[in-house]
């Protein structure tokens, strides 16, 4: 796995300025837009709790409920704090965490047998 911020050595404080990706939440919204598809009161499921920056455009973009199925980890108890509150002034209906059961997770494997997404650039060494 290749990242940009990592291989310039550049901290976890500055990691947003310099990732040249986006998270799921935020091109899910991008998507939605670019289509011309209303997202509001709308519900997203991500594979990990929505972090900051992700919370914040999800409630700008209407979306009220969110589900995930693992919690977002750091080591930063103070910004987890901060981040906490903020889902709670959100808005959300709902904010769950969800376990995908074994026998659903044979279904969709079945059901998209191929990626969903592709990737832009070629996997770097």
């Amino acid at each position: 796995n290749y990242c940009f911020r990592r291989e310039k050595g550049i901290p976890d404080i500055d990691k947003y300025n310099y990732c040249r990706s986006s998270h799921a939440e935020a091109n899910a919204i991008a998507q939605a837009a670019r289509f011309g598809i209303s997202v509001e009161g709308a519900s997203i499921y991500c594979t990990l709790a929505p972090c900051y920056v992700c919370i914040k455009l999800l409630a700008v973009a209407g979306i009220k409920e969110v589900y995930y199925e693992y919690d977002y980890e750091s080591r930063d108890f103070e910004r987890d704090k901060f981040w906490r509150q903020a889902i709670k002034e959100a808005g959300f209906r709902v904010f769950k965490q969800i376990r995908v059961s074994e026998e659903t997770l044979k279904a969709l494997q079945e059901i998209l047998p191929y990626p969903t997404s592709k990737r832009r650039l070629e996997p770097t060494l």
